[in-house]
């Protein structure tokens, strides 16, 4: 099964492309984030399309086939979907947090609240198999990422780590983030998802879209089809100089892909 995750900046072409996609020959789920100027056009879309299950929510929504969807449930800056697939009970925390272009302040302040609100929902209901999806507005190597209190996560993974780790008495699910191996000219796509560039910072290329897949169910990664990814329903995503096209949007989606009882589906 293939995840997938893209900043669609109130595009209407860059949804398009999503909804022209293989959707009942493949299992696919596909979230998105940021469509509040173009929602009546992305909930009109989706009810046109035969055989999709569906989520349109305040910031985040998904579009998804071949899907035994149990609950969905809306926030303020994410949703959560719960589905099962091959009899894995899978948690997806689908979220697109504050950027900072007007308050650096408190976009930080709300963003360290919902990292600690989202792993301690994850935590207290023992969701050990929880994927964390989406727009962070963080750099992949922010703080957040990494503090035991927040998203816990490591760019690594092998089956012989442990899959909590503890500090002050208290343990957490580790979280594996195959998407921030991709921030550099190693990565076999473009050097991150989204791209700017200021006068006094070098670095142009970011990973603000990350997908955070907990240790437990990291071992059904298919690391080698998790990408940043160039090009969906025929439609190149990159501009001729290799950053993003924003006749879609500023931001490359991104995909993780899963192998549950021995096939993709």
């Amino acid at each position: 099964m293939d995840i997938y995750f893209w900043n669609i900046k109130n595009n209407k072409k860059a949804f398009d492309i999503i909804c022209n996609m293989d959707f009942i020959n493949n299992p696919i789920l596909f979230s998105f984030a940021e469509y509040w100027d173009i929602d009546s056009y992305v909930n009109t879309r989706s009810k046109g399309i035969n055989g999709l299950t569906y989520g349109i929510q305040k910031r985040t929504g998904f579009l998804s086939s071949n899907i035994d969807l149990i609950s969905m449930s809306n926030y303020d800056y994410y949703s959560k979907v719960c589905f099962n697939l091959n009899d894995v009970v899978i948690y997806l925390f689908i979220i697109h947090l504050k950027a900072k272009n007007y308050s650096e302040t408190n976009s930080r302040e709300i963003n360290t609240h919902y990292a600690s609100k989202i792993v301690e929902e994850i935590d207290q209901s023992n969701m050990v198999n929880s994927i964390i999806i989406g727009d962070f507005n963080l750099s992949c190597f922010d703080d957040l990422m990494f503090s035991h209190f927040h998203f816990n996560s490591t760019n690594y993974f092998s089956e012989n780590l442990k899959k909590e780790s503890g500090s002050y008495h208290m343990d957490r699910i580790n979280f594996y983030n195959p998407i921030s191996s991709f921030n550099g000219d190693l990565s076999k796509g473009p050097p991150g998802t989204y791209y700017y560039k200021v006068q006094n910072w070098n670095q142009a290329w970011h990973i603000y879209d990350n997908a955070l897949v907990s240790y437990s169910l990291a071992k059904y990664l298919e690391k080698s089809k998790c990408e940043i990814v160039t090009e969906l329903s025929g439609n190149m995503l990159l501009k001729s100089n290799g950053q993003p096209n924003n006749m879609f949007s500023d931001h490359l989606p991104i995909k993780i892909s899963f192998s549950i009882g021995g096939n993709n589906a």
